[in-house]
Protein backbone atom coordinates (compact mmCIF):
# COMPACT_ATOMS: atom_id res chain seq x y z
CA UNK A 1 0.00 0.00 0.00
CA UNK A 2 1.60 3.27 -0.85
CA UNK A 3 1.11 6.07 0.95
CA UNK A 4 -0.81 9.16 0.13
CA UNK A 5 1.41 11.70 -1.16
CA UNK A 6 -1.27 14.45 -0.21
CA UNK A 7 -0.25 14.31 3.58
CA UNK A 8 4.21 15.25 2.50
CA UNK A 9 2.14 18.67 0.36
CA UNK A 10 -0.09 19.26 3.54
CA UNK A 11 2.34 19.57 5.87
CA UNK A 12 4.48 21.44 3.32
CA UNK A 13 1.82 23.89 3.30
CA UNK A 14 1.46 24.10 6.95
CA UNK A 15 4.89 24.81 7.73
CA UNK A 16 4.83 27.53 4.74
CA UNK A 17 2.14 29.45 6.27
CA UNK A 18 3.15 29.28 9.77
CA UNK A 19 6.27 31.07 8.25
CA UNK A 20 4.44 33.62 6.36
CA UNK A 21 2.03 34.02 9.52
CA UNK A 22 4.99 34.67 11.74
CA UNK A 23 6.99 37.26 8.77
CA UNK A 24 4.23 39.08 8.25
CA UNK A 25 3.94 39.48 12.23
CA UNK A 26 6.94 40.58 12.40
CA UNK A 27 6.62 43.01 10.10
CA UNK A 28 3.40 44.65 10.55
CA UNK A 29 4.85 45.21 14.08
CA UNK A 30 8.36 46.99 12.73
CA UNK A 31 6.33 48.86 10.16
CA UNK A 32 2.93 49.10 11.02
CA UNK A 33 0.22 47.76 8.55
CA UNK A 34 0.30 50.11 5.53
CA UNK A 35 4.15 50.09 5.14
CA UNK A 36 4.84 45.69 4.33
CA UNK A 37 3.68 44.41 1.10
CA UNK A 38 2.95 41.18 0.35
CA UNK A 39 6.25 41.07 -1.72
CA UNK A 40 7.81 42.04 1.73
CA UNK A 41 6.34 39.29 3.35
CA UNK A 42 6.99 36.77 0.94
CA UNK A 43 11.03 37.67 0.88
CA UNK A 44 10.72 37.47 5.38
CA UNK A 45 9.35 33.96 4.75
CA UNK A 46 11.33 32.95 1.98
CA UNK A 47 8.11 32.02 -0.18
CA UNK A 48 6.69 33.06 -3.28
CA UNK A 49 4.25 35.81 -3.89
CA UNK A 50 1.68 33.11 -5.34
CA UNK A 51 2.48 30.86 -2.03
CA UNK A 52 1.32 33.77 0.16
CA UNK A 53 -1.80 34.63 -1.90
CA UNK A 54 -2.41 30.83 -2.07
CA UNK A 55 -2.19 30.48 1.85
CA UNK A 56 -4.07 33.78 2.66
CA UNK A 57 -5.36 35.48 0.17
CA UNK A 58 -4.71 39.21 1.13
CA UNK A 59 -2.67 41.25 3.03
CA UNK A 60 -5.93 41.84 5.11
CA UNK A 61 -6.63 37.75 5.17
CA UNK A 62 -3.14 37.81 6.74
CA UNK A 63 -3.47 40.03 9.45
CA UNK A 64 -6.65 38.83 10.62
CA UNK A 65 -5.41 35.24 10.63
CA UNK A 66 -2.60 36.81 12.93
CA UNK A 67 -5.54 38.13 15.51
CA UNK A 68 -7.21 34.91 15.08
CA UNK A 69 -4.03 33.16 16.64
CA UNK A 70 -3.93 35.43 19.57
CA UNK A 71 -8.13 34.44 20.16
CA UNK A 72 -6.89 31.23 20.30
CA UNK A 73 -4.33 31.18 22.31
CA UNK A 74 -6.16 33.12 24.91
CA UNK A 75 -9.02 30.69 25.06
CA UNK A 76 -6.34 27.83 25.78
CA UNK A 77 -5.27 30.06 28.84
CA UNK A 78 -8.40 30.57 29.94
CA UNK A 79 -9.09 26.73 30.30
CA UNK A 80 -6.27 26.57 33.20
CA UNK A 81 -9.08 28.75 35.41
CA UNK A 82 -11.98 26.14 34.74
CA UNK A 83 -9.22 23.63 36.11
CA UNK A 84 -11.08 22.72 39.51
CA UNK A 85 -8.08 20.45 41.13
CA UNK A 86 -6.68 23.68 42.43
CA UNK A 87 -7.62 26.55 44.34
CA UNK A 88 -8.75 29.90 42.37
CA UNK A 89 -5.81 31.71 44.08
CA UNK A 90 -3.46 29.33 42.08
CA UNK A 91 -5.48 29.31 39.06
CA UNK A 92 -5.13 32.88 38.80
CA UNK A 93 -1.51 32.64 39.29
CA UNK A 94 -0.94 29.93 36.69
CA UNK A 95 -3.35 32.02 34.47
CA UNK A 96 -1.16 35.05 34.87
CA UNK A 97 1.99 33.37 34.43
CA UNK A 98 1.13 32.03 31.49
CA UNK A 99 0.07 35.12 29.43
CA UNK A 100 3.45 36.96 30.84
CA UNK A 101 5.19 34.03 29.17
CA UNK A 102 3.30 34.61 26.11
CA UNK A 103 3.67 38.00 26.11
CA UNK A 104 7.67 37.48 26.22
CA UNK A 105 8.52 34.42 24.02
CA UNK A 106 6.12 36.59 21.59
CA UNK A 107 6.91 40.29 21.89
CA UNK A 108 6.21 41.32 18.18
CA UNK A 109 2.77 40.45 18.66
CA UNK A 110 2.61 42.81 21.52
CA UNK A 111 4.25 45.66 19.59
CA UNK A 112 1.78 44.95 16.36
CA UNK A 113 -0.92 45.61 18.83
CA UNK A 114 0.57 48.64 20.67
CA UNK A 115 1.73 50.19 17.18
CA UNK A 116 -2.14 50.19 15.97
CA UNK A 117 -3.72 51.09 19.33
CA UNK A 118 -1.47 54.23 18.89
CA UNK A 119 -1.97 54.47 15.21
CA UNK A 120 -3.39 58.03 14.44
CA UNK A 121 -6.34 57.33 12.25
CA UNK A 122 -9.16 55.29 13.10
CA UNK A 123 -8.19 52.26 10.63
CA UNK A 124 -9.88 49.08 9.99
CA UNK A 125 -6.89 47.21 11.06
CA UNK A 126 -7.09 49.99 14.63
CA UNK A 127 -10.90 48.39 15.20
CA UNK A 128 -9.97 44.91 14.73
CA UNK A 129 -7.26 44.96 17.21
CA UNK A 130 -8.89 47.10 19.70
CA UNK A 131 -12.09 44.18 19.58
CA UNK A 132 -9.63 41.43 20.05
CA UNK A 133 -8.44 43.02 22.77
CA UNK A 134 -12.03 43.99 24.22
CA UNK A 135 -13.05 40.31 23.46
CA UNK A 136 -9.96 39.22 25.79
CA UNK A 137 -10.62 41.18 28.81
CA UNK A 138 -14.60 40.18 28.77
CA UNK A 139 -13.48 36.65 28.53
CA UNK A 140 -11.62 36.67 31.45
CA UNK A 141 -14.13 39.00 33.23
CA UNK A 142 -16.85 37.03 32.62
CA UNK A 143 -15.08 33.85 33.73
CA UNK A 144 -13.95 35.24 36.69
CA UNK A 145 -17.36 36.53 37.40
CA UNK A 146 -18.90 33.16 37.23
CA UNK A 147 -16.52 31.80 39.23
CA UNK A 148 -17.73 34.17 41.74
CA UNK A 149 -21.48 33.64 41.11
CA UNK A 150 -20.20 29.80 42.01
CA UNK A 151 -18.79 30.51 45.40
CA UNK A 152 -14.84 30.53 44.74
CA UNK A 153 -14.25 34.03 44.16
CA UNK A 154 -14.69 36.09 47.42
CA UNK A 155 -17.73 38.41 47.12
CA UNK A 156 -15.69 41.21 48.42
CA UNK A 157 -13.36 40.32 45.42
CA UNK A 158 -13.61 42.78 42.31
CA UNK A 159 -13.83 40.77 38.84
CA UNK A 160 -12.84 43.79 36.79
CA UNK A 161 -10.36 44.90 39.15
CA UNK A 162 -8.38 41.39 38.88
CA UNK A 163 -8.76 41.54 35.26
CA UNK A 164 -7.26 45.05 35.24
CA UNK A 165 -4.69 43.55 37.40
CA UNK A 166 -4.02 40.79 35.44
CA UNK A 167 -3.35 42.77 32.12
CA UNK A 168 -1.73 45.72 33.66
CA UNK A 169 0.76 44.01 35.72
CA UNK A 170 1.83 41.49 33.12
CA UNK A 171 2.07 44.37 30.59
CA UNK A 172 4.15 46.92 33.04
CA UNK A 173 6.28 43.58 33.01
CA UNK A 174 7.35 43.37 29.54
CA UNK A 175 7.72 47.24 28.91
CA UNK A 176 9.91 47.41 31.75
CA UNK A 177 11.53 43.76 31.75
CA UNK A 178 15.13 45.47 31.30
CA UNK A 179 14.99 47.25 33.87
CA UNK A 180 12.89 44.95 36.30
CA UNK A 181 16.45 42.55 35.08
CA UNK A 182 18.76 45.12 37.31
CA UNK A 183 16.32 44.19 40.63
CA UNK A 184 17.56 41.40 42.90
CA UNK A 185 15.44 39.20 45.02
CA UNK A 186 18.11 36.95 47.62
CA UNK A 187 20.25 38.02 44.52
CA UNK A 188 18.40 37.00 42.01
CA UNK A 189 16.90 38.72 39.10
CA UNK A 190 13.19 39.38 39.72
CA UNK A 191 12.27 36.67 36.88
CA UNK A 192 8.45 36.72 35.25
CA UNK A 193 7.21 34.16 36.96
CA UNK A 194 7.73 35.06 40.59
CA UNK A 195 6.61 38.28 39.93
CA UNK A 196 3.43 37.50 37.77
CA UNK A 197 2.50 34.63 40.62
CA UNK A 198 3.97 37.22 43.53
CA UNK A 199 1.58 39.89 41.84
CA UNK A 200 -1.85 37.56 42.24
CA UNK A 201 -0.92 36.49 45.52
CA UNK A 202 -0.61 39.67 46.85
CA UNK A 203 -3.99 41.05 45.07
CA UNK A 204 -5.74 37.51 46.23
CA UNK A 205 -4.43 36.85 49.43
CA UNK A 206 -7.81 35.68 50.76
CA UNK A 207 -9.10 33.60 48.05
CA UNK A 208 -7.00 30.08 48.58
CA UNK A 209 -9.04 29.92 51.57
CA UNK A 210 -12.26 31.15 50.70
CA UNK A 211 -14.00 33.75 52.43
CA UNK A 212 -13.25 33.97 56.52
CA UNK A 213 -15.53 32.32 58.48
CA UNK A 214 -17.73 34.62 60.91
CA UNK A 215 -16.29 34.71 64.61
CA UNK A 216 -18.44 33.75 67.72
CA UNK A 217 -18.84 35.27 71.19
CA UNK A 218 -18.36 32.76 73.77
Amino acid sequence: MHESAASPQTEARTEAAQRVLEASKILFAERGYDGVSIRDIAEKAKVSKANVFHHFGSKANLYAAILEQVAEQLGTKLDVLRDSSCSVQERVARFAELDLQDQLEDPHCVYLFLRQLMAPNNTEQRRKAEQVIRDSLRSLLQLLEQLQEQGELPADTDPLALTLAIAGGNFMYFQLQGILAEFQRDGRPVDPSTFSRSLMHLITPAVNNGPTPPTTRG
